[in-house]
């Protein structure tokens, strides 16, 4: 299994932000990206329906957290967040990211923090 890839989180701050190029395609083991409790992501699909999904490495008496799953439709841009930190980050103190089919091709990608 390879190393997921990292995405970079863009920080919008008062002065603005110019919109970041998002990353097109999925890798095989998937994406993740820092997570500070007020990151957002910005997920597109140029054709057909793909869930994205959001892992949730936490359990509560043994049980674990359903992760997020997001379906985003034909064309649709979806802004999902915020991932709080105690039930989204992974130990490294990222947010694991994985999608419906290795082969997808059609989902961009950005990550933002406020």
């Amino acid at each position: 299994m390879a190393p997921r890839a990292e995405l970079t989180v863009g920080q919008i701050t008062r002065a603005g932000l110019t919109a970041q190029a998002g990353t097109t395609g999925v890798v095989a083991d998937g994406h993740k990206f820092a997570n500070d409790g007020n990151t957002y992501v910005r997920v597109a699909k140029s054709s057909s329906t793909g869930d994205i999904t959001f892992q949730t490495p936490k359990t509560i008496l043994g049980l674990a957290l359903a992760e997020l799953v997001v379906n985003i439709g034909t064309s649709d841009e979806v802004l999902i967040g915020p991932f709080p930190t105690n039930i989204f980050n992974q130990p490294d103190g990222m947010v694991y990211v994985d999608y419906e089919s290795a082969e997808e091709t059609e989902f961009t990608i950005q990550v933002y923090s406020i």
